[in-house]
């Protein structure tokens, strides 16, 4: 077998390799020599999805399989639930059980990591979901489960009819509760690690860390930067959190925020991509329940100056920063100070809400003190300022290679002269 195979040509073996490829158990084929073994190899460890069951299979496998992993998706199964209680939120007990669950499978593959070649540039992705959410209210939401990337066996939105959660026959006739509703999105990890901490290794073979908004279970800023702490060789971060249903529990959170980017937010990151995200369904159901108004989210999210401030002091030992609306972009530049340098910086792209048809001189002033602060980021290629809402976008991009400026937007704005000025 090996004397036929090396008789043909390279570019032949190649073919009929990466046609192989497309089967789906290629595994075996890592044994039948040692090309063979090495192509294989590489396909079947670059994109690790594992389970926390599956860590000690990770455990075991040998320098040469860990050296050829690119990225490990950690996916944690939490407690299922009963249609008993799917209209409700979770109970404290609850919540604490889904925390052990996610707290111990992250110590553990912490501990399996620490032993990894220190010289890898290995991306590590995380996700927590619950099976029930996608059986009860939540059925065209997407979780990372098992099985949900083969679009070919997820069912359509067509076929869905289940009358006891809102389905008719692929049509919505009954949105979910206000407390079904909160379930997936539920605040867990609120004491981080407390004394688990001391147990999480410290990992140097990653270089990425990566939180989708496929995730809709909250981490805690303060329980992120524990973990990234541990991660010395990090330089790159992307997190995609939710907007709290909880308006009471918003100015905590954003305290939190400016913690974890002043203390999370190691020197040796360069790049931080944050995007916050929101339904404004969720918002609307949620935002007209009876009760206290202070406890309930705000349709359009009001930033934090601090936490503005936080991200343009961090800014100037960066290359790439992008964050949508976690911050606003006025808070951003509005902290920035007359001698702050940034000598790294290649890439900005900030949101704000202020870029709206019914606010010009505010998307003006904005753009003034965007344009009085650029030419202090000599290495500056490009910068984006935007906004988006249901009926209306906008975005403003410089970019130095094409010395252009442009704008987009569902409404024209007319520049002040003072702001073409400066």
């Amino acid at each position: 077998m090996t004397f036929a195979w090396q008789s043909l040509l390279p570019e032949i073996r190649n073919i009929i390799l990466k046609e192989l490829a497309h089967d789906d158990t290629t595994a075996i084929y890592a044994s039948v020599c040692k090309e063979w073994r090495i192509f294989f190899g590489k396909r079947n460890f670059s994109h690790l999805k594992i389970p926390p069951s599956d860590l000690d299979s990770l455990d075991q496998l040998s320098d040469e399989s860990t050296r050829q992993v690119d990225h490990i998706w950690l996916n944690i199964e939490l407690k299922r639930y009963t249609c008993r209680i799917c209209r409700r939120i979770e109970t404290p007990t609850w919540c604490r059980s889904n925390d052990r669950i996610i707290s111990e499978a992250l110590v553990k593959l912490f501990s399996v990591l620490a032993r990894w070649d220190h010289n890898q540039h290995l991306t590590l992705e995380l996700n927590a979901y619950s099976p029930s959410d996608s059986e009860h209210w939540f059925k065209e939401c997407y979780f990372g489960a098992p099985g949900e990337e083969k679009f070919d066996v997820v069912p359509k939105i067509r076929d869905f009819h289940d009358p006891r959660h809102g389905w008719q026959y692929g049509d919505i006739v009954e949105p979910p509760t206000d407390r079904a509703l909160v379930r997936p999105f539920a605040l867990p990890m609120a004491e981080g690690f407390g004394k688990d901490e001391q147990r999480l290794s410290i990992v140097k073979a990653v270089t990425k860390f990566v939180l989708r908004r496929q995730c809709r279970r909250q981490i805690d800023p303060s329980t992120l930067s524990q973990l990234w702490c541990r991660l010395p060789r990090l330089q790159e971060i992307s997190f995609e959190p939710w907007q709290l249903f909880y308006g009471d529990v918003q100015d905590i959170w954003d305290q939190f925020y400016e913690e974890m980017i002043y203390s999370g937010i190691l020197r040796s990151v360069k790049k931080v991509t944050i995007f916050e995200d929101f339904n404004e369904n969720y918002l609307n159901i949620l935002w007209d329940l009876p009760g206290d108004e202070w406890d309930n989210p705000a349709r359009v999210r009001a930033t934090n100056f601090k936490v503005g401030a936080a991200f343009a002091r961090r800014s100037r030992r960066l290359e790439h920063l992008s964050v949508g609306f976690l911050t606003d972009a006025y808070h951003f530049f509005k902290a920035c100070q007359p001698d702050w340098q940034w000598d790294q910086l290649q890439s900005l792209c900030l949101t704000s809400r202020r870029m709206s048809k019914t606010t010009p001189n505010k998307t003006n002033l904005l753009l003034t003190l965007a344009a009085q602060t650029v030419p202090r980021m000599p290495k500056l290629e490009t910068l984006t300022l935007w906004n988006g809402a249901r009926g209306e976008a906008c975005s403003f991009t410089y970019c130095r290679q094409y010395g252009s400026i442009i704008w987009r937007a569902t409404w024209d704005l007319r520049l002040r002269e003072s702001t073409l000025d400066a």
